[in-house]
């Protein structure tokens, strides 16, 4: 690295350290407000979809889709690995798939 003369480099690297490590921290967190904010509005569509799955006109595929992405989509305030989200994912979809086929 090129430095000034008469500056030590030490200083400088601790700077350039420091300033990643804030960089990489804001990253962080804004991809865990947008996480969230995506969460709330599949939460939002699913639990209007449970409000309206009373009717009986032909939607139900679509309302069922709606409910597990909305319940998938509250697992994410729990769970924190997405290893974990997508396992849970696949697991209710298959429920799911299991309880449509069943009735």
């Amino acid at each position: 690295m090129r430095s000034r003369r008469g500056t030590d480099p030490a200083p400088q690297e601790q700077d350039v350290q420091a300033y990643r490590g804030a960089v990489k921290d804001l990253q962080r967190s804004s991809y865990r407000n947008l996480r969230y904010a995506i969460a709330n509005v599949c939460v939002f569509f699913g639990f209007a979809a449970a409000l309206s799955s009373t009717t009986d006109d032909g939607q139900a595929v679509p309302m069922i889709v709606t409910i597990v992405g909305g319940l998938v989509a509250a697992s994410t305030y729990f769970i924190k690995s997405w290893a974990l989200v997508v396992f849970a994912a696949v697991v209710t979809a298959c429920g799911v798939t299991l309880m449509a086929i069943a009735s």
